[in-house]
């Protein structure tokens, strides 16, 4: 069946509520029609009270064969926090540390209301979680997490308008210092820079940094604002002279990626860039989706969709 249309679906984080009432603003709640495609860029989960929940409808909109989805950053940290680096050994890839898990509290609570059910349900979660493609090219759009990398990509495994990591890279991709550690840390997590010497900031976990995430959609960013994402950093604290080139990313057709965590009303970067990430998971934040069109050749900014977090209302 030929596909006319498709949504695409920024960061859920484990906001059932906000999905659904996405879905229904796109005329898709119900059922999807023929014709119709959705594409999840990632990030179902963790920030949110019922990430089980969003895995469960994804999961049965892809097995519909209604839908398809990316693999996030959180997706990866989850598979690896339920993955022993020996069977048996009860030391798992991804550290039980206070840390990760205060990332992971909410999600895991979230499947307790699957009484008896839970360990199974999150074991088959992890098991389709593997399966997802790291990016998907269809149609004429690009889509991946975080960042689009041709160079990264041609290192995964090609198949069905995607690529995906192989069974070797999931068995290395955990541990740092690897080749498949590395592709999943720019394609998944994005490409950082080190900041120069003596700045740092907060994320939003509060945890400080000294690398920061590089705008890289932007071909020739002229100020720190257009070349780094440093939350609540202190700007002043910085060169005043820019000097970063080009980093050779920008994409030239269009993509869309997630991740980011962008603010305010959503909109366009450019014609071959958008996020879709509106920070669902903070108070005021929003569930975006973006319409693409078969046949198209460039992204328009009429065709993003959104719900706020709260229920006030939905903007197309």
């Amino acid at each position: 069946m030929k596909i006319e249309r498709r949504f695409i679906i920024g960061d859920v984080h484990g906001h059932l509520d906000a999905l659904e009432r996405l879905l229904a603003h796109l005329g898709v709640g119900g059922e999807v029609p023929a014709g119709t495609e959705l594409v999840f860029l990632g990030d179902l989960i963790d920030r949110g009270p019922e990430s089980a929940q969003v895995v469960d409808r994804v999961m049965a909109l892809c097995r519909q064969g209604r839908a398809r989805c990316i693999l996030g950053n959180h997706e990866f940290n989850f598979v690896q926090f339920n993955t022993e680096t020996a069977p048996g050994s009860g030391v798992y890839r991804r550290k039980r540390s206070d840390k990760n898990l205060t990332e992971v509290a909410e999600t895991w609570s979230s499947y307790r209301a699957y009484g008896k059910k839970a360990n199974e349900v999150r074991v088959q979660h992890v098991e389709w979680m593997k399966t997802l493609p790291v990016a998907l090219s269809l149609d004429g759009i690009q889509m991946v997490h975080a960042c689009w990398s041709p160079e990264l990509l041609a290192e995964c495994e090609a198949r069905n308008d995607g690529w995906y990591l192989s069974e070797q890279d999931w068995d290395t991709a955990w541990q740092k210092g690897t080749a498949a550690y590395q592709r999943v840390e720019t394609l998944c997590k994005g490409l950082e820079q080190r900041l120069p010497e003596g700045v740092w900031f907060y994320d939003k976990g509060g945890v400080v940094r000294y690398d920061a995430r590089v705008c890289w959609w932007n071909r020739r960013p002229s100020t720190w604002e257009d070349y780094i994402r440093a939350p609540n950093i202190d700007w002043s604290q910085l060169p005043e002279v820019f000097t970063a080139g080009d980093h050779g990313l920008a994409p030239t057709q269009p993509t869309l990626f997630g991740h980011y965590w962008f603010e305010n009303e959503p909109s366009l970067i450019s014609g071959n860039a958008a996020c879709l990430d509106f920070s669902v998971a903070r108070p005021g934040g929003r569930l975006c989706a973006y319409e693409w069109r078969a046949g198209e050749r460039e992204l328009v900014e009429g065709r993003l969709r959104w719900v706020n977090q709260q229920t006030e209302g939905a903007r197309a």
